[in-house]
């Protein structure tokens, strides 16, 4: 999966590089690749995840509970889930 997705990005570079007119250190313009992904982000974990037979196991939420209503979700998080910069993770994002 990690090789076809390596490749596919390999040829979608090529194929933008060879479209272009000028040079990438002539051109004033802003060039931006926006690159779609239809598969879970791996680098990232969820709330839950699906386990074998695809039960919902624990993710960063230890715990969790609906309420009576159906309307609203009450997540526990774990005590060591930190941010991307290494913050401890909490109901707010890092500042």
């Amino acid at each position: 999966m990690k090789k076809s997705a390596i490749i596919t990005l390999a040829l979608s570079a090529s194929l933008l590089s060879a479209c272009s007119n000028t040079s990438a250190s002539s051109s004033k313009t802003k060039q931006v690749l926006n690159w779609f992904s239809a598969g879970e982000i791996s680098t990232m974990e969820g709330l839950v995840r699906l386990g074998n037979n695809s039960k919902i196991l624990p993710g960063i939420a230890k715990s969790w509970k609906e309420s009576k209503d159906g309307m609203t979700w009450t997540f526990n998080l774990r005590k060591n889930a930190k941010w991307s910069n290494g913050e401890a993770l909490t109901a707010r994002p890092p500042t």
